[in-house]
């Protein structure tokens, strides 16, 4: 299993040529621009845990001098020289490109003494390294790997917005805390609700995350805020399953093949319910920014339809040729013309009001009358079809910024078969097949 995951003495070799020639032209540019500005090597190639084809992590570390405005502009003046990559965004922009054949990403930070005084969220970063590399015993660094191969393989690797999982931090904290990574598969599939750890001492505040690892160099800090129930009941299941019937499956699972319009339809007939996709333009932006609006969308749009009686079974969303689009699957998706609306309580003092609307409203279908203790009217439904909704409502939710603009300069709502194209085949499919990636 080892050999598929750990980087040979060759591409050892290579990348450490690679991260050498990175230093080297950062330093030649922080000194052509005469700042005090110092790269060094952070992340998982720094704490020997990285995988094949790692991504390296190189970053400045600026004087606590200098001002927030300098550590910016001179942070991404050197990371464009040195890669010439794209500029980024997380609590301030970075640069990431490819160097001979490596992602890199070029972060400026403050060079600071202790975690707690930390200015910016990335300062901590090499402290996270400085931890991990004093702690890691001897073979550790393979147990590691190994077990962020296996959240990849499952997953639940990666803190980004996209994945909502474990980070690389994360799990070289789990290995120090569990030993091994069977004892971490053993211990993992033990969990029952919340669950707390603690390494270094007692947090310094709460925490309301259904996993809390109290970070070992900053207690305030909790290491897997990002992890979501979902991704947190996920790598539960996927431990016990491992401890049962372990494989390499988990760790290297088969692509889910993408099914044929024709299966797809077959399925989708097969179920009786009915499809709907939403679908605009995805928008410039990066995809922290971009999966926090894309999962706001589906929750607004899921309730819109839930509050006006099409009642969503399921709901998928995905980002393919420059489109992103929202899958809806629904148990009730028609609805008759005619609703019963509820009004106040007869000997309501509001009772008069809602007579004098009704009465004469071009919308009501029956004179109001006294059901029990309230008034009550039949009127006509302002949509009859999920599809009208969606048409005529969509615009007044709360999608997120750049999806709303982008929904505003043009959206389509397309139905049934009529989704099966080229670009939604891939979304429908993961749709229909819940199987996990080790069963495929």
């Amino acid at each position: 299993m080892l050999r598929r995951i750990v980087p040979t003495k060759e591409e050892e070799a290579q990348l450490r040529e690679v991260v050498s020639d990175l230093l080297d032209s950062a330093q030649k540019v922080i000194n052509d621009l005469g700042i005090d500005a110092k790269p060094f090597l952070t992340g998982s190639v720094a704490k020997n845990t990285h995988l094949k084809n790692a991504e390296i992590d190189i970053f400045i570390g600026f004087s606590s001098e200098t001002s927030r405005k300098d550590l910016e502009r001179y942070g991404l003046k050197i990371g464009e020289t040195v890669v010439k990559g794209r500029r980024m965004y997380a609590e301030h922009p970075y640069i990431h490109g490819v160097y001979r054949g490596h992602e890199v990403d070029i972060v400026p930070c403050y060079r600071l003494k202790s975690a707690a005084g930390r200015v910016t969220a990335v300062d901590r970063t090499p402290f996270h390294a400085k931890y991990v590399i004093g702690k890691l015993k001897k073979g550790q660094e393979n147990e590691v790997r190994l077990f962020k191969r296996f959240a990849k393989g499952v997953g639940v690797y990666g803190a980004e917005a996209k994945v909502q999982g474990l980070s690389g931090y994360l799990c070289e904290v789990l290995v120090l805390k569990f030993g091994t990574f069977a004892e971490l598969v053993e211990g993992v599939s033990e969990w029952r609700d919340r669950v707390h750890i603690e390494l270094e001492g007692k947090a310094k505040k709460s925490f309301g995350e259904p996993l809390v690892v109290i970070d070992p160099v900053d207690p305030r800090r909790n290491v897997s805020s990002a992890v979501s129930a979902t991704q947190l009941a996920r790598f539960v299941h996927a431990c016990s399953e491992y401890r049962k019937d372990p494989s390499e499956e988990f760790f290297f699972p088969k692509e889910l093949g993408t099914r044929s319009k024709d299966e797809l339809w077959t399925e989708m007939e097969r179920r009786g319910t009915h499809f709907v996709c939403v679908e605009t333009g995805k928008p410039d932006i990066t995809d922290d920014v971009l999966y926090p609006q894309l999962r706001k969308m589906e929750r607004v749009v899921t309730e819109l339809c839930e509050d006006e009686d099409f009642s969503v079974l399921d709901s998928e969303y995905d980002v393919t040729d420059g489109k992103v689009m929202l899958l809806l699957e629904l148990e009730v998706w028609r609805l008759p013309l005619t609703r019963k609306h509820f009004g106040p309580p007869a000997t309501n003092e509001n009772s008069l009001r809602f007579l004098a609307k009704w009465s004469s409203s071009p919308l009501a279908l029956s004179h109001p009358f006294v059901e029990g203790k309230r008034w009550v009217v039949f009127v006509k439904r302002a949509n009859e079809s999920v599809e009208d909704l969606l048409e005529n409502r969509i615009m007044e939710l709360s999608l997120g910024k750049d999806i709303r603009a982008e929904a505003k300069r043009g959206f389509r709502i397309v139905e049934g078969r009529r989704i099966l194209t080229k670009n939604r085949l891939r979304a429908m499919t993961a749709m229909l097949d819940k199987r996990f990636p080790w069963e495929y």
